[in-house]
This record gives structure tokens, C-alpha cells and sequence, in this order.
């Protein structure tokens, strides 16, 4: 007697159940494979697999991210309090009210986070790029300020 094939109708949860005929009665083997699920990101040959192009794209994806989410936040405190947080140590104004406040609604954040390689953003105000709100930026997987990688809110020439 042939062997029984049958396949979950999840994608998500591929497997295989084959049913084998043993003397009366029937043993049952399950075997899991891959979740049908496309790749976009592989480890290059004899790389690490923590240094991944998949860890690297995640990264710079999460910076990008969570300098968005600061423009929302930073735009409900303009609106609340009429200016940016002022200075490097801005960010901080979104946690702890500025003493000169007074329409303060926050905390706007819980805390001021690092960004995805453990290094603070880097906030100022007025910005040199966007004069009439402000620069934020990641320095990057460098950890360096004003090179290629760095992650901004303003445009970076080509």
C-alpha cells in the first residue's frame, strides 16, 4: 500500500504527514519543513551570520524608523509649547518638561532610546539643514558622525 501524503492548508505552517502501513496498525510520522515564507535577505558566504545583510538592512530600516517617529513626537511638542526643544540635549524636553514651558503635555516619551548600533541621536535646533525646525540624525553603523552612512531627517547630497 502506497504511502498518504497530505500538506497543511496554512502556508505558514508547511508540513508533511506521511501515513506508513505497519502490520494492523498505522504509524504516523510528522515531519515540520520550512514555513513557505520568501527570503529577501541571505548571509554572505563564510560571513558571520550575526553581521548579516538581513541585520544590517533591520538596522538601518529601525533608525530610519524611530527618526520618524521622534518628527511626530517632536511635532506634538511644537505645537503643544509653539517651538522644538531647543539644543543638542533637546530630546530630553520630550521626557522631563523644559522649565520654560508652560502648555508642557508630556512625558511625549517614555525615554529617549539609542539608536539600533547603541549610540545616542543626534538632535539639534535650529538644525543647519532645516533651519526652521531642526537635524536629527543616527551616526550610523561607523558610529561616526558626517560620513556615508549616517541616517537623517534631511536630504544627503548623492
Amino acid at each position: 500500500m502506497p504511502a498518504i501524503i497530505r500538506r497543511s492548508r496554512n502556508p505558514a505552517f508547511q508540513f508533511v504527514t506521511t501515513h506508513f502501513p505497519l502490520s494492523r496498525s498505522t504509524a504516523r510520522i510528522t515531519t515540520f519543513g520550512q514555513p513557505i515564507v520568501p527570503r529577501f535577505c541571505t548571509t554572505a558566504p563564510g560571513a558571520n551570520p550575526w553581521r548579516s545583510m538581513c541585520d544590517w538592512q533591520a538596522r538601518i530600516t529601525a533608525a530610519q524608523t524611530q527618526i520618524n517617529t521622534f518628527g511626530t513626537v517632536l511635532d506634538a511638542f511644537e505645537v503643544d509649547n509653539g517651538y522644538y526643544p531647543r539644543g543638542r540635549g533637546g530630546l530630553e524636553d520630550l521626557v522631563v518638561q523644559p522649565r520654560d514651558t508652560l502648555n508642557w503635555r508630556g512625558p511625549y516619551v517614555k525615554h529617549i532610546p539609542l539608536d539600533p548600533w547603541g549610540n545616542p541621536y543626534i538632535y539639534e535646533c535650529p538644525g543647519k539643514h532645516n533651519p526652521s525646525s531642526y537635524d536629527l540624525m543616527s551616526m550610523g553603523p561607523d558610529g561616526r558622525e558626517g560620513t556615508d552612512d549616517d541616517i537623517t531627517n534631511w536630504q544627503q547630497p548623492s
